[in-house]
């Protein structure tokens, strides 16, 4: 009898070509004696009988791969047991890098706590973080506010991540877009600073309210770029900083007008694939970011993560990082105020 080995850990987004280490934990055997370890790499290979639960392997073809490793015991080897799989998404030629996006509901499957340290270990270098809300009365962010923003900025800063911090935007119940942008200032300010990503508006048809809105039909292309343009000039207003945008592909090739293509584009997506063409951007020539999978594992996160990938390489990624510039001195009454604030619009 033997133990079932862990699913294999190591970087979740390697590059073809390049040698990755992966690991489990030690197995004890019931009888005692040596135990040995096999890895299956998901391609058609797999590493020799090895006494150590670690091994190192390059992919030569991109793609979704499925890692296992086996146990056994030297003395019995017929005598084994297989972990479940480990999915990593081998990368062509470095393009590209991974990260994530998280909220409250990250932190509410881990008891508050999201290990920031083992994220990155596994290849993510980026965090788009949720400050706030437009809609100031949920329980998940109380007056507006994620209740665990401060938390995950630091907590991904220390452990190297670069992180932006996004507002949900609710133009069904502030017409006024300067309101949620005068919100999200108050809380986040002092994470759009030198140092972090822009900042992110999160513009999508809210799935967690009982009657349907839906911007498209309610407020129409030019009422849709105009709520946009005007909380991205607010923000930028308060803060010197331009932001970036959120929205899927229905909104970007149909609902914004050609100017909204001076922000930065996010674009959201459950394809699985960061690799495959997002289609029709509008006026986009190209993405920035793909949100890709809406059902990621990782280790550091219990339950599902969002995934996401940079559309370039990590030069690339510095360019959106804040510069130390002078920043505008903003009014007494529109301070920056702390990232902790529970200040409603």
């Amino acid at each position: 009898m033997i133990e079932t080995p862990a699913a294999p850990l190591g970087d979740q987004t390697p590059i073809a070509g390049t040698l990755y280490s992966f690991y489990t934990t030690d197995v004890p055997s019931h009888w005692g004696g040596p135990v040995e370890y096999r890895f299956d790499w998901g391609d058609g290979t797999t590493s020799p009988w090895l006494s150590s639960p670690a091994a190192s392997h390059s992919w030569s073809v991109p793609g979704r791969k499925t890692i296992t490793v086996s146990a056994r015991r030297r003395r019995r080897p017929d005598v084994s047991a297989s972990s479940e799989g480990y999915v990593v998404l081998v990368r062509p030629d470095g393009h590209g890098a991974p990260g994530v996006d998280v909220s409250h509901h990250q932190n509410d499957k881990n008891a508050g706590v999201i290990d920031w340290t083992r994220v990155y270990a596994i290849g993510k270098r980026f965090a788009f973080i949720k400050a706030t809300d437009g809609y100031t009365e949920g329980k998940g962010c109380p007056n507006g506010t994620d209740p665990r923003f401060r938390t995950n900025m630091d907590g991904a800063r220390k452990a190297g991540l670069l992180v932006a911090p996004y507002h949900f935007g609710r133009p069904h119940l502030h017409p006024d877009a300067t309101v949620e942008a005068r919100q999200f200032v108050r809380v986040a300010g002092d994470y759009i600073a030198p140092g972090c990503l822009r900042p992110v508006l999160d513009f999508e048809n809210p799935g967690d309210v009982k009657s349907p809105v839906n911007y498209a039909r309610q407020l129409g292309k030019e009422g849709v770029s105009k709520w946009i343009r005007d909380w991205a000039n607010e923000v930028k207003r308060l803060t010197g900083v331009e932001p970036m945008l959120y929205i899927n592909r229905m909104y970007a090739s149909k609902y914004v007008e050609s100017d909204i293509a001076r922000y930065p584009l996010w674009i959201a997506g459950n394809s699985g694939d960061p690799g495959k063409a997002p289609g029709d951007l509008g006026p986009w020539a190209r993405n920035d970011f793909m949100q890709y999978d809406w059902k990621g594992s990782i280790p550091g996160i219990n339950g599902p993560i969002d995934f996401d990938m940079f559309n370039g390489d990590m030069e690339s990624l510095a360019k959106l990082v804040i510069r130390d510039e002078k920043l505008p001195t903003i009014p007494q009454n529109e301070s920056r105020g702390s990232a902790g604030s529970q200040s409603t619009p």
